[in-house]
């Protein structure tokens, strides 16, 4: 059988939404996951070289939020970190 008598079968209609969706949700969970790390990576670093009180680092959340912005604008494209996802952050890194 030669490759000019084979024949494309075109997907069912549902299968191509159906993948969409599922690689659509995967990319998602990629960005989030992606967001997390860039996060954690400056609130770890303003844990580890920042400034203490007591027990606790002088950096708040707003902070993390703005180094992360800082540091990852370009891959960020705009969608900056958020002072929740900061705060998430911070919480992470002092846990360590």
């Amino acid at each position: 059988m030669s490759i000019a008598t084979k024949t494309l079968k075109a997907p069912i209609d549902g299968d191509a939404e159906r993948r969409e969706a599922r690689n659509q949700r995967r990319r998602e969970q990629r960005r989030a996951e992606a967001r997390q790390r860039k996060a954690r990576h400056a609130a770890f670093e303003l844990c580890a070289w920042g400034a203490w009180d007591g027990d606790r680092p002088r950096a708040a959340a707003a902070d993390v939020a703005r180094k992360t912005n800082a540091m990852y604008g370009a891959y960020l494209k705009g969608d900056d970190i958020t002072v929740q996802e900061g705060a998430d952050a911070l919480t992470w890194a002092i846990s360590l």
